[in-house]
Formats: structure tokens, C-alpha cells, sequence
């Protein structure tokens, strides 16, 4: 199972990410779908660690595995 809770990612003054919150449950599929520009694979990077979060949020932020 991986919850994500409160995800907020900014670069610069563009706001990325605004307050993410998934659920995702162990061995089902699911897909991100979204414009470009959206932020999925901001997400997906904030996911494997590739990127990290913002430091400064109005809430704190969760991602259990």
C-alpha cells in the first residue's frame, strides 16, 4: 500500500503540486492520467525520491509504503 498525504512541490513561484492526496492499494494497477504540465511525473519523482519536497508547507506531509 503506498498513502500520500499533503504533497505540496513548488519550482521557483510555479506551484507544481498542491496538496496530493492518494491511497493506492497493493496489487491493483492504476494509472496517472493528466495534462501536460499537470505535475505527474513531478509526482512519480517525489514518489522514488528522485525529488524532494517542498520545505516549506502549510501542512505536513506523508508518505508511508
Amino acid at each position: 500500500m503506498l498513502i500520500l498525504s499533503g504533497i505540496y512541490k513548488s519550482f521557483g513561484d510555479v506551484q507544481v503540486l498542491n496538496g496530493i492526496n492518494l491511497r493506492l492499494e497493493k496489487g491493483l494497477v492504476y494509472i496517472l492520467k493528466g495534462d501536460n504540465g499537470s505535475g505527474k511525473t513531478t509526482l512519480i519523482n517525489i514518489i522514488s525520491g528522485f525529488l524532494a519536497l517542498c520545505k516549506v508547507m502549510p501542512s505536513k506531509p506523508l508518505i508511508l509504503v
